[in-house]
Order: C-alpha cells, then sequence, then structure tokens
C-alpha cells in the first residue's frame, strides 16, 4: 500500500495527471477500503478556484447535496447526498484556498455498512492551480452471502464509470473557474 502511495505523490508532484482507483483488502475478509484520487490543472489562482470548490453542488452536479444541517457554508454542515435517502456528507475542514475536507458520515446499504473522507487540495503552481481529490471510503460486509456490492467496485466498469463521474466534476469545476470574469 505505501507503494502506491509513493507513486501517486510522486506522479502528482511531477504534474501529471493522476486518475486511479483501488481496493485494499484488510486483514478481516469482510472489510475493505476503496480509494480514489484525480487531479486538474485548473488556469486560475487558488482565491477564484475556491469560490467555485466551496460551492459542492455547482460542481458535483449529479448529487443532491441539500442542506441537512449545521450553519450553511461552514465547517460542521451537513449535506444530503441523494434525494430520500440516509447518505450524508459533513463538511469537516476549510483552510481558505488551499483545503477542503469532508467525510462521509456512517451509513449501510445493501449489506455493507461504510464511512469515508475526502479531501480537496489546491496547489498554485505558476499561473494555475492543481485541484488535488482524494476519497477513501472503508466497508464492512454484514450481510449475507457474497458480498456482491465489493464484486462491483472491484469490476473494470464500475472503477471506469466513477473515473468518468469524477473527472466530470472536475472539468465542471475548471470550467466555472475558468469562465470570464
Amino acid at each position: 500500500m505505501k507503494y502506491i502511495y509513493t507513486i501517486l505523490l510522486g506522479l502528482l508532484a511531477s504534474g501529471h495527471s493522476v486518475a486511479e482507483d483501488f481496493i485494499s483488502q484488510e486483514s478481516a475478509a469482510n472489510t475493505y477500503n476503496y480509494v480514489s484520487s484525480y487531479d486538474i490543472a485548473i488556469n486560475r489562482p487558488p482565491s477564484v478556484v475556491w469560490e467555485n470548490l466551496e460551492n459542492l453542488k455547482s460542481w458535483m452536479y449529479a448529487f443532491e447535496l441539500s442542506h441537512h444541517s449545521g450553519n450553511k457554508g461552514e465547517v460542521g454542515e451537513v449535506l444530503r447526498l441523494y434525494p430520500n435517502q440516509t447518505f450524508y456528507i459533513q463538511v469537516t475542514g476549510k483552510i481558505e484556498n488551499k483545503l477542503l475536507t469532508i467525510v462521509n458520515l456512517p451509513s449501510s446499504f445493501n449489506g455493507e455498512k461504510s464511512t469515508g473522507v475526502g479531501v480537496i487540495s489546491l496547489v498554485p503552481n505558476g499561473s494555475e492551480t492543481l485541484v488535488q481529490l482524494t476519497m477513501s471510503r472503508r466497508y464492512e460486509w454484514v450481510g449475507e452471502g457474497a458480498n456482491t456490492m465489493k464484486e462491483k467496485r472491484e469490476s473494470k466498469e464500475f472503477q471506469s464509470s466513477t473515473g468518468q463521474m469524477w473527472t466530470g466534476f472536475l472539468n465542471r469545476l475548471k470550467e466555472l473557474s475558468e469562465k470570464p470574469q
């Protein structure tokens, strides 16, 4: 696992685009992590990107992201991910123009319990800003029989679909940020 992170960090530091999904198996057969990492260069300073980044719904358009609790726009705010479902994220940290962190609050779906974290960093690079997004979600199988959800996440089709979704989100963030002012 350290080896994979070293490669990812090395590629990110070198300015290469990285889109990576991988699953790590834990020592317990019923627990695993799904990790995704993506980046994009945006031709604007971090302060411009930050204005759009904070408005999650504007660029993460496939999610509901409706206000559930906490103060809107502040650390601690909880947002519903999907209509009529109990999937929530909470904004856990903000360092203006640099870092936004979120957690996927504990949930249960199709025999799995899960929680996760997301980290989005803005790194100035000349006239550009490198946006680096990494998410990790931990799943525990509590259902009966084989874990069909894990099998699905391990498939190339699922990983390709997930990659397309997050690449689309980051491209939307780029489009919004590079829009003439």
